[in-house]
């Protein structure tokens, strides 16, 4: 045996040591940033918008099929942030969050799927416009996914924070 047949295998092998190793350092604890929160999405949604700007126009089929990847990428990524277990520091007000094993789950699930639709598209011969309308799909998906996970992640983290008081102002009384 000869080191070429392996190397279609080398690259889907460290992805998934790369994934492990991600998943594993996901279970532990990290504090969420929530005033960063937005940065990574908005970088990736101006690539995404300046991507697809520099193709030409599709037909209304698959500006619907972007649409609804753009739907099935906002409900998963919301779906995502219900993966996570977060925590408050009620020394410091930190959020932590973890990855569930569900978390650990879905992302390998997804990772499947891509292999799978993978497999289908090449035996279905998918090339040239079409393949390029996948790929953009696939961009629409993953922009979207991130934008509603990080949507989310602020939103639930900003319920754990309790309200900072305002200055010169007496805290009230409770009822005796």
């Amino acid at each position: 045996m000869e080191w070429k047949q392996f190397a279609p295998y080398l690259v889907p092998l460290l992805i998934m040591a790369v994934l492990a190793r991600r998943v594993i350092r996901a279970q532990q604890a990290r504090p969420v940033k929530t005033g960063r929160l937005w940065i990574y999405p908005l970088v990736l949604v101006a690539l995404t918008i300046l991507t697809l700007s520099r193709e030409p126009a599709p037909t209304m089929l698959v500006v619907v099929a972007f649409a609804v990847v753009a739907l099935a990428g906002g409900v998963l990524g919301w779906f995502r942030v219900h993966t996570l277990e977060f925590s408050i520091d009620p020394e410091t007000n930190v959020v932590h969050s973890k990855a569930s094993p569900l978390g650990a789950i879905l992302l390998v699930g997804l990772l499947v799927f891509r292999q799978v639709l993978k497999y289908v598209l090449n035996d279905e011969g998918v090339k040239g416009v079409d393949l390029v309308h996948w790929t953009d799909g696939a961009l629409i998906f993953t922009a979207v996914m991130f934008a509603a996970q990080s949507a989310h992640t602020w939103v639930k983290a900003s319920k754990l924070v309790p309200p900072s008081p305002v200055e010169g102002v007496a805290p009230s009384k409770s009822a005796e």
